[in-house]
């Protein structure tokens, strides 16, 4: 896309925009080599799976993990969070039976969707209270796993719709202490927050999943499953690994290959592995522009009379995303002038979070988010708070 001059992109948090050039170059490359990975012993091959194995490691290197193979590529966090909430198994390896699930409710579709199914039944699941700011109530949550027992417990890492950092540090003690696997959704946080994978697995954390596309700055069709040691969800999708006899003894797949049947996207695993590389060298300079974004955005919201921030209150830490509604404005109006008016990107609507509206009293309307990352500016902040003004 050539935008316009005054085009403004505020919507990173469904994916980002633009991407790194080295992105398109390594995907470019990845196009031209002649062969897959791990499927021959040509020259072509070989160059195939050194991409792939690059890749892998550049992920280690920037998530914190001392064992690539632990880090499974997948084409998306939904097909990510299908893999391991549909593979995990109960201990008793009872057949059909159904697993006891926890979560908050606030989660993306990906997940709210697939529990059911997974759980069988509404009977099996539990619903953990949050805050009106979007928190986890962990008091209340340690009140109803210890009781309740869940084999699992699902909690996203940072919200799309409240931009609330939850405390999965936290939940992961308390479900080791009461053997519940937690399976934390990071695609929020990811390329945000400073994560460290073996560390979040040493507190309790079973599995973390997060997208490609969006924080970290890789490509759509990227993203990633970060499995603890001594956790082996049955994989998602079977088939061929390019290794191994037609049968798989499935009790404890082999990472990473087992979780990755199938020709692999090469241009997009590429794409992400050069996404790290950009990421990794100026992550800290990033930070601390996103940072300041962020309240200078958060400052210019609170200021505006008759628009309600959903959320954090200001001044608290919180994801580089906001949403919000207008006395009187319905979000897809609101979201339409900025679009086709004013040159501004943003999101209206639930946000694949339906549930998550219902308890901040957003359901069915929805609100505006607005989300930006490094590559934006405090003019286009400034701007965007302009045009703001003029509408409520």
């Amino acid at each position: 896309m050539t935008p316009k001059r005054d085009f403004i992109y505020l919507d990173q948090a469904a994916t980002s925009w633009p991407k790194p050039d080295a992105v398109a170059r390594a995907m470019a490359e990845a196009l031209d080599i002649p062969g897959s990975p791990s499927r021959s012993a040509h020259a072509g091959a070989r160059q195939a799976e050194r991409v792939l194995a690059g890749a892998r490691r550049s992920a280690a290197r920037f998530f914190s993990t001392k064992e690539p193979d632990n880090l499974i590529f997948v084409a998306s966090a939904t097909a990510g969070l299908n893999m391991v909430l549909r593979g995990t198994r109960k201990e008793s390896n009872v057949q059909n039976e159904h697993l006891i699930i926890a979560y908050s409710g606030s989660e993306h579709n990906a997940v709210t969707r697939t529990l059911l199914e997974v759980a069988g039944d509404e009977s099996n699941l539990i619903l953990l209270p949050i805050d009106t700011e979007g928190y986890l109530e962990l008091t209340q949550a340690e009140k109803l796993i210890s009781s309740k027992r869940p084999d699992i417990v699902v909690c996203q890492h940072g919200s799309n719709v409240t931009g609330a950092i939850q405390p999965v540090e936290e939940l992961a003690a308390m479900c080791k202490a009461y053997d519940a696997a937690l399976i934390v959704d990071g695609s929020q946080v990811a390329g945000y927050l400073p994560v460290k994978l073996d560390a979040l697995a040493g507190s309790g954390v079973s599995a973390w999943v997060c997208s490609g596309h969006k924080g970290l700055r890789g490509p759509s069709g990227s993203a990633l499953v970060y499995l603890a040691q001594g956790f082996y969800p049955r994989p998602h999708t079977t088939g061929g690994t390019g290794s191994g006899e037609h049968f798989v003894d499935y009790s404890e797949p082999q990472r990473p290959i087992d979780y990755e049947a199938g020709t692999p996207g090469l241009p997009a695993i590429a794409g992400l592995g050069a996404a790290f590389g950009q990421l990794q060298h100026d992550f800290a300079k990033d930070l601390a522009r996103i940072s300041d974004l962020t309240a200078h955005l958060m400052q210019g919201l609170n200021g505006i009379e008759g628009l309600t921030v959903l959320g954090p209150a200001f001044g608290t830490k919180r994801l580089p995303l906001a949403s919000f509604v207008i006395e009187g404005r319905s979000s897809d109006e609101i979201a339409f002038i900025l679009d086709k008016r004013y040159g501004i990107a943003s999101r209206a609507g639930m946000h694949c979070a339906p549930l998550a509206h219902r308890q901040l009293g957003t359901h069915p309307e929805g609100a505006v988010r607005l989300s930006w990352n490094a590559t934006n500016t405090l003019d286009q902040i400034d701007r965007t708070m302009g045009v703001l003004r003029q509408l409520t």
